[in-house]
């Protein structure tokens, strides 16, 4: 158990890989109703396979490389590295409002359903949103995830 916890960001590695596996295999049935959709199921999966796995690898080369002070999740560092893991993560968030926003990512994801899931009420899951759900949905996401890397920075 020690070992996973030295090592976490493998952990977070295999999560990634396993949802993008996950995905693509959720995919194969509205593929076979919509075989036009398998390009776009398919762009998906690779930067689903990319972009979450950067900060896990800028994670591993600190890990890795044996340099005292690394602490990703405490901010108690300046580390170059623990830096541009947060600014990775950051920058992913950006890629994500800017693709959704100026991009027609939302569309692109209200088109193939199943990438993204929906809690209704009494937490009935939908696979298919719609484009103005998700541009209500990411300012949630991505705000979440930035008040996390503030209050971890302060604490």
């Amino acid at each position: 158990m020690e070992l996973i916890f030295e090592h976490i960001w493998i952990v977070f590695i295999v999560i990634v890989i396993v949802n993008a596996f996950m995905l693509r295999w959720e995919s194969k049935r509205y593929i076979s109703d919509n075989p036009e959709l398998k390009e776009g199921y398919r762009k998906f999966f690779k930067a689903l396979l990319i972009y979450p796995t950067i900060p896990w690898l800028i994670m591993g080369i600190g890990d890795i490389s044996g340099i005292p002070g690394f602490d990703f999740f405490g901010f108690s560092t300046t580390q170059p590295l623990v830096l541009l893991f947060h600014a990775s993560w950051i920058a992913i968030i950006a890629l994500a409002i800017r693709w959704i926003y100026f991009k027609n990512g939302a569309d692109f994801l209200a088109r193939h359903p199943g990438m993204l899931l929906r809690l209704g009420p009494g937490f009935s899951v939908s696979h298919e949103v719609s484009a103005k759900e998700i541009k209500l949905m990411l300012p949630r996401v991505a705000f979440s995830l930035i008040g996390l890397i503030v209050i971890l920075r302060v604490i």
